[in-house]
């Protein structure tokens, strides 16, 4: 049947039209939708509503070594001095931990290429190991750097913003009749 112009198509026929329309405009709203969400959150991010690293990254570390991990003795200097800005450290104290870290920093490399060769178990026995020669990490930070041993939990719990050095320091309290009584 011939339809004049002036004629209306049936329902059915516009119906399939309006939902092939709609199928097409919503697939051309997707990519522009995506590239919203995506500049609005990385604005959030830019911005510092949103935190993209668990560590709090002082605003005097160069554009050239943002990202870098807070043990890499590159960026140590920055996170201390920031420390000592607020006067949450001492001078002594923040130089100290310095020379500490850049310790650790290179002691650790070495277990890593050590470790490069073997098999993932082998790795993993070496490592825990290691880890029993050193014994409580915040004893040894106390010891290398000569800060008092509830002076260094305070600042571990300072550079972690959580409670890691409280924990280890109650770890120490209860290994210390074992280990002679030690007095730190």
């Amino acid at each position: 049947m011939n339809r004049c112009r002036g004629e209306k198509r049936s329902s059915t026929a516009r119906s399939r039209r309006e939902r092939r329309q709609s199928r097409r405009y919503l697939l051309s709203a997707v990519p522009v939708l995506c590239l919203c969400v995506g500049v609005f959150a990385g604005l959030l991010v830019r911005m510092g509503t949103v935190e993209a690293r668990d560590f709090h990254e002082p605003p005097t570390v160069p554009a050239r070594l943002k990202g870098t991990p807070p043990h890499h003795p590159r960026v140590i200097p920055y996170y201390l001095r920031n420390f000592v800005d607020q006067g949450a450290m001492t001078e002594a104290e923040a130089t100290a931990t310095r020379t500490y870290m850049i310790y650790r920093f290179y002691r650790r490399r070495g277990d890593l290429r050590a470790v490069a060769g073997m098999a993932q178990e082998q790795r993993r026995a070496y490592m825990r190991a290691r880890r029993q020669e050193r014994g409580n990490a915040l004893l040894e930070y106390s010891r290398f750097t000569g800060i008092p041993l509830r002076r260094a939990a305070v600042l571990v719990d300072l550079f972690h913003h959580n409670d890691m050095g409280a924990r280890q320091y109650e770890k120490w309290q209860q290994e210390k009749p074992r280990q002679g009584g030690m007095n730190v």
